[in-house]
């Protein structure tokens, strides 16, 4: 059987101070949580395993007290030509997953298939490699705004005559 239920809503500019102030609570409790960029954070990690990349992790502190763990992307966006994204995390060419397997999870992603052919061919030639990657100074994020820190096999480098002292 149905039933109709009605409920009163109120204006906020109606409330008094203390229904006010209940008001911003709740709205701050939980409100204000909605990560609407979660979905993409996920495909990117996602895509991530596929490339041999380990996202770093950052604590994000909540209104109610607790701390969550978000992985550690930053993006700017919407107002200006030099908003973009970074991340900060760690590449290792032995955790990389075969081309097959990429094409299999994204048969339309042709850039992100082109990076991996790329860091391939990287891992080919030095098996061993990693690549740290941590956040400038400034607060921007766009492609010139993550540092870059390169660790190839020692001994093919050595073997080629470089020296990396």
């Amino acid at each position: 059987m149905s039933h109709t239920q009605s409920k009163k809503v109120w204006y906020f500019d109606v409330l008094n101070e203390n229904a006010k102030d209940r008001a911003r609570d709740w709205y701050r409790e939980g409100q204000l949580e909605y990560d609407w960029w979660d979905g993409v954070y996920m495909q990117v990690e996602e895509a991530a395993v596929y490339l041999g990349i380990e996202i770093y992790t950052k604590p994000c502190h909540r209104m109610n007290g607790k701390t969550r763990f978000d992985p550690a992307i930053y993006f700017s966006g919407f107002s200006s030509q030099g908003d973009g994204a970074c991340f900060l995390g760690i590449w290792r060419a032995d955790n990389m997953k075969t081309t097959v397997e990429l094409s299999a999870e994204f048969p339309k992603e042709i850039e992100l298939q082109r990076i991996h052919t790329q860091l391939w061919d990287i891992k080919q030639e030095f098996p061993n490699a990693r690549c740290t990657s941590s956040r400038s100074s400034c607060n921007d994020s766009h492609e010139r705004s993550t540092n870059l820190e390169a660790v190839l096999a020692e001994e093919r480098l050595q073997q080629r005559g470089v020296s990396i002292r």
